[in-house]
């Protein structure tokens, strides 16, 4: 590392943030990491570039409260140069140290209301933007009333992510239930509604200017959960209208938000020409679509955000107010394609041992083990495996995908009898380590 440098504060980095450490690396940028006891001790020895470190107590880590103080603590140990949060629960902690330090982030005000969907419909409401009818509801059973009088309705928390906690409601039976066994969640959205394609909209933000931005078109499981299988970005060479209108309604919400610099992600759904906003994030998007970017239009994307956090201006992004805005062209076709339980089972095995042969298979991984119990995902964190596909152009990534599909790759054994049924939310790693890997991006 170089004498003298300032370290970047990188407020967690999971198996899909490593990439921003080996992006440090290339811009001779040392790091301060805050992460979990075992987390932070197995980045420090697989990653030089990590020169000081914070734990959070591993059973307060999902918390966004917990990263508080270990980033302030960091951030007063060291002269930072800029600070990076890499998901959910680091969001805040990493904005509240950006905001103190007067160092560039999407702002204070953006990274709360990314952290609330009742607080985002409330701003984009004001805006004038597109998104579904919805009720706050301090408990769901406060919100029958007007559920009923639009089923189908959608209800979700206000600050998880990975579809955790959202299900569809389609009759009055189905409210009725699910208001008996939700009555404890707590605060809750009920939306309507917007049965239509899916699809988000990431983009490099600089002082408020969209300079880089993409349209992904998504797969989900459906109803009633709709976690999501398969990312597909560089969407906008097969639909440049949809295209011009996401990126209209995402400088609207750079705008109505208040995001200053950040990679930032909006999911929507498109019915005809409405786009309806599902949600905005001010951090990378997850399911490896950063690194699934990055590929598509062979740049550095975690390069590029580390040197906005710091104030500087990626070189292949003109920062210019005179200049036109970059789009770089869609140089290769790239995927993230997650594996699941079709049905309540044990696991029984995981058959991934021929990608190695399929030629855009770049690398994959399990987050799951024999003998555990699984089912149908109702949420992220619940599906079985990754694979990141990387290809030349659109014939052979369906090729690979239809390679990857015709096995059988979920193999499960029923659930004995006396065995006590699947619970609610399964425990499972958020983020699979990584398997094998052959193409790496440089």
């Amino acid at each position: 590392m170089t004498q003298g440098v300032h370290p970047l504060l990188l407020v967690g980095c999971g198996v899909m943030g490593e990439p921003y450490l080996r992006a440090a690396r290339r811009l001779g940028l040392p790091v301060a990491l805050v992460d979990a006891p075992a987390r932070l001790e197995e980045l420090r020895s697989a990653h030089d570039v990590v020169i000081d470190g914070e734990a959070v107590p591993t059973e307060t880590a999902a918390h966004e409260e917990a990263w508080v103080e270990r980033a302030e603590t960091l951030a007063a140990r060291h002269r930072i140069a800029g600070v990076v949060g890499f998901s959910e629960p680091q969001v805040i902690a990493a904005s509240l140290v950006q905001e103190r330090y007067g160092l560039p982030g999407p702002g204070l005000a953006a990274a709360v209301l990314s952290r609330n969907k009742a607080m985002q419909r409330s701003v984009f409401t004001v805006a004038g933007l597109g998104q579904p009818d919805h009720r706050f509801a301090p408990r769901i059973a406060t919100a029958t009333d007007w559920a009923r009088e639009r089923l189908p309705v959608v209800v979700k928390p206000l600050d998880r992510a990975g579809s955790e906690g959202v299900e569809l409601v389609t009759s009055a039976d189905r409210w009725a239930e699910v208001v008996g066994r939700r009555e404890g969640d707590g605060p809750l959205m009920v939306e309507e509604y917007v049965e239509a394609q899916e699809y988000s909209w990431e983009a490099l933000v600089s002082d408020g200017r969209v300079l880089l931005s993409n349209l992904t078109h998504k797969t989900t499981t459906g109803a009633p959960h709709f976690v999501e299988l398969l990312h597909r970005p560089g969407h906008e060479q097969a639909a440049p209208a949809l295209m011009a209108a996401a990126d209209e309604l995402g400088a609207r919400i750079v705008a109505a938000a208040g995001v200053s610099t950040a990679m930032m992600c909006v999911e929507f759904r498109a019915r005809r020409s409405e786009l309806a906003i599902m949600e905005f994030m001010v951090r990378m998007p997850g399911d490896h679509l950063m690194e699934v970017l990055a590929r598509t239009l062979g740049i550095d994307l975690f390069a590029a955000h580390l040197e906005l956090a710091l104030g500087r201006a990626p070189s292949w992004l003109p920062l210019d107010e005179d200049r036109p805005r970059a789009r770089p062209a869609v140089a290769r076709r790239a995927a993230s394609l997650f594996l699941v339980a079709e049905a309540d089972g044990i696991l029984d095995r995981l058959d991934l041992r021929d990608l190695d042969s399929v030629p855009a298979v770049a690398r994959y991984g399990a987050s799951a083990c024999p003998g555990a119990a699984v089912r149908r995902p109702r949420a992220s964190a619940e599906r079985l495996a990754y694979i990141v596909l990387d290809a030349a152009d659109d014939h052979e990534l369906e090729a690979a995908l239809d390679a990857v599909r015709a096995r059988r790759r979920v193999h499960l054994r029923a659930i004995p009898a006396a065995t006590a049924p699947i619970p609610e939310h399964p425990a499972a790693h958020p983020e699979p380590p990584s398997g094998p890997s052959r193409r790496t991006h440089a």
